[in-house]
């Protein structure tokens, strides 16, 4: 499993890759996630997954900052 957390570093880590598939998450990982997950990896054998909490998403600040995020446990859950 690689940690990217920079976009430069992930246009230079798919450049001229093929097969790739994406899972985009806000973290709080679920089984529905981890199916989705296992399922794209089966169909083209890496997987990249997002985990970004979009505050576009989201109708005000506080209920932005109250989201949940335990990156710990997503990239357990990832491993």
């Amino acid at each position: 499993m690689k940690i990217i957390k920079h976009i430069n570093n992930l246009k230079n880590f798919v450049y001229g890759k093929n097969n790739l598939s994406f899972v985009p998450t806000m973290g709080g990982l679920h089984d529905g996630h981890i199916s989705l997950i296992k399922k794209a990896k089966n169909r083209s054998g890496k997987v990249i997954v997002s985990i970004y909490v979009n505050p576009k998403q989201f109708n005000s600040k506080n209920d932005f900052r109250m989201y949940p995020r335990n990156l710990k446990k997503d990239l357990i859950k990832l491993k």
